[in-house]
C-alpha cells in the first residue's frame, strides 16, 4: 500500500474483454463506485477496493468491493426501488447509484447490489459483450 493513499486498490481482469460502452461512460460509472467505496473506507487503516472484470457468456461483468461497514440501509434499500433517493444530514444518499443506473441503461448495462454487509459491499454491473464478427468479416453492433 502506498504511504500516499489512504487505501489500496486491487484491480483483477480475467481473460479478454470485448463489450460496448463509451469510454466516457465506462469511466463516469467505475468513477461514481469506485469513489462511493472509497469513501466507505476512508477512516479505516487497511482498507481495501477490489475492482474485477470477467467476461461470463454475452455479458461484462464489473464488480468493485470494500472492506468498510457496509451501505447504510436507505441505500441499501434504493436497489430494491432505484427510483428512490434518500437524504441523510442534508446530503444525498444513492444519487450517484442512480447515475450510474441511468447511465447502465443507455448501454443496455445492469446495475446490481452483489453483497453489504459488515465485512463490506460488493456492487456489481453488466455490459453486453462486442457482438462477433459475421462470416464477411462485418462487426454486428447492437
Amino acid at each position: 500500500m502506498s504511504s500516499s493513499s489512504p487505501y489500496a486498490i486491487n484491480l483483477t481482469i480475467t481473460g479478454d474483454l470485448n463489450f460496448v460502452c463509451s469510454g466516457t461512460r465506462l469511466f463516469r460509472i467505475l468513477y461514481n463506485l469506485i469513489s462511493n467505496a472509497a469513501s466507505a473506507i476512508i477512516h479505516l487503516k487497511d482498507g481495501v477496493i477490489e475492482v474485477s472484470a470477467t467476461q461470463h457468456g454475452d455479458r461484462l461483468i464489473i464488480q468493485v468491493a470494500d472492506n468498510g461497514p457496509g451501505l447504510p440501509a436507505p441505500v441499501a434499500a434504493w436497489f430494491s426501488n432505484q427510483f428512490v433517493a434518500s437524504k441523510k444530514g442534508g446530503k444525498a444518499i444513492g444519487t450517484g447509484l442512480r447515475n450510474v443506473s441511468l447511465l447502465l441503461a443507455s448501454v443496455y448495462g445492469e446495475l446490481d447490489l452483489v453483497h453489504s454487509g459488515p465485512e463490506g459491499t460488493r456492487i456489481g454491473f453488466t455490459l453486453p459483450v462486442e457482438p462477433a464478427l459475421e462470416s464477411d468479416g462485418a462487426l454486428q453492433r447492437m
